[in-house]
């Protein structure tokens, strides 16, 4: 936004003009004003009756005041006190899921909501993940290893999952899929 013009070049532009009928080109090199403005601050004088107005810049309201009960805004701000450690592009995607035909507002813009309404900005970098701790006892955890797409004497496919006991080591079982033809067959699918 440009700077705003003084109250007193204001009325000395309006003056020069009237006084000495300098046009609006004389006016912008003897105040070192763009003529475009010159001439704009000449308009506005003969519009209020040879008085030049004063700077009158429009404040605009916070978004927090301006987007009270929009539901994009208060949605984000609702996932930001729910997830604090989530950042705004995060945050950005979900509303795109939630409002698939509005237009959700950039990552930037999001980040000045947040602000305007003192919500913190998230941590940066990634959250440390807790140390794993190996199971000490029999059924404690088990582990389960998944092998897919291994081809049969049929030429059909078949994946396998094998369940072990951590902590002892001891086979549990396995499953294979899809069953096996007799099995859908005794099953009424074949």
């Amino acid at each position: 936004m440009p700077r705003a013009i003084e109250q007193g070049i204001r009325t000395a532009i309006w003056q020069a003009h009237r006084n000495e009928q300098l046009d609006s080109v004389a006016l912008a090199q003897r105040f070192g004003l763009p003529r475009r403005t010159v001439q704009d601050l000449l308009l506005q004088a003969r519009r209020n009756d040879g008085t030049m107005p004063s700077p009158a810049y429009h404040c605009p309201q916070p978004a927090s005041q301006r987007l009270a009960k929009d539901p994009i805004f208060l949605q984000a701000q609702a996932l930001r006190r729910d997830h604090p450690e989530w950042g705004s592009e995060i945050i950005r995607i979900i509303l795109a899921e939630h409002f698939p035909r509005a237009t959700v507002p950039s990552s930037r813009t999001l980040q000045r909501w947040f602000d305007q309404v003192d919500l913190l900005p998230a941590l940066p970098g990634r959250p440390h993940l807790p140390v794993y701790r190996r199971a000490t006892a029999v059924h404690q955890t088990w582990q389960i290893d998944a092998t897919d797409q291994i081809p049969l004497a049929d030429n059909s496919l078949a994946s396998c999952l094998r369940f072990v006991d951590e902590c002892s080591g001891a086979f549990l079982g396995s499953r294979v899929f899809p069953p096996s033809v007799q099995q859908r067959a005794a099953c009424g699918r074949a």
